[in-house]
């Protein structure tokens, strides 16, 4: 029986090998280059017996290199970036992230590649302080929230139970820096009047429902229940930063999906309370009413 499996798993192997290499010789026969074709293309290039021309060449003409959202970088960009920067003495690589907001790893994005490279920036600063520039730096100041949101964020995420304290956590865990915000005259907005009577930040409790589908309906009419209170039974009245003031509209708001599979109810509790939306990249939209009428077709 064991004979049986190992011989199961080298054929297995071994078909998904020949698979891959026949794909790779019809693309070149058609000419078709994918995507991730680019990207290990390059990554070959760059490590080939005569890549060291190559390299002078992208040295001299990008200096500097900005990966901004790295926390959503995958290992072959992440390898060609190595390659052409970490490894010159003379180029700057500057690479900008933050964990907890990798959420695409669906294309293949990998957060373990930027825990991996902060490790080892933090190795070559830790080693070489007095001759390397390696360095990491922390933006511990919120210029885009309000104080009152940031303060209870930095009370709920910096509880351990979520994140670890960030000197003892390993290379490969998350952990959460809290942060501080500027004077408020340096914030775009704030709030003038609120009377609301919600807190900047509120946890809801959902766990009544006991199906799914139950549960998102139940959350779909909160939704709509509080962004109708929020806009016409309260007086929030927002500052910006020339000093004018005005009261909160639909458009200051944003709801967060997970999928397109939780729009559908809301967008039928956000029209029973006659609250108006847009959806963004919404399927079809030119096809709509709305769309003809306004002369989009």
């Amino acid at each position: 029986m064991e004979i049986f499996h190992n011989l199961r798993h080298i054929l297995q192997s071994e078909t998904i090998h020949r698979i891959k290499k026949e794909v790779d010789r019809q693309k070149r026969v058609s000419g078709t280059i994918a995507y991730d074709d680019m990207l290990k293309w390059v990554l070959a290039a760059l490590n080939a017996p005569q890549a060291e021309r190559l390299l002078e060449r992208l040295r001299m003409r990008y200096r500097f290199a900005f990966v901004d959202e790295f926390q959503d970088t995958d290992p072959i960009q992440w390898r060609i970036f190595e390659r052409i920067f970490l490894e010159s003495q003379t180029s700057r690589l500057f690479l900008i992230g933050d964990p907890k907001q990798a959420i695409y790893s669906f294309r293949g994005a990998d957060v373990y590649t930027y825990l991996s490279a902060r490790s080892k920036l933090r190795h070559l600063a830790a080693k070489k302080r007095s001759q390397s520039l390696a360095g990491c730096y922390t933006l511990d100041i919120n210029f885009r929230s309000d104080p009152s949101l940031v303060s209870q964020s930095n009370r709920l995420f910096g509880n351990e139970a979520w994140f670890g304290p960030p000197r003892k956590t390993k290379w490969h865990e998350v952990s959460y820096t809290p942060v501080g915000s500027p004077n408020a005259k340096l914030l775009s907005a704030g709030l003038a009047q609120d009377d609301s009577g919600r807190n900047a930040m509120n946890i809801v409790d959902l766990r009544g429902p006991d199906k799914p589908a139950t549960a998102n309906e139940t959350l779909t009419h909160f939704i709509a229940a509080e962004i109708a209170h929020l806009l016409w039974n309260s007086r929030l009245t927002l500052q910006v930063k020339d000093s004018t003031t005005r009261p909160l509209d639909a458009g200051d708001i944003a709801i967060l999906v997970r999928s397109r599979s939780n729009v559908e109810n809301l967008e039928n509790a956000l029209a029973a309370k006659a609250i108006p939306y847009s959806y963004y990249r919404k399927p079809g939209l030119f096809k709509s009413d709305e769309a003809w009428f306004l002369g989009l077709m």
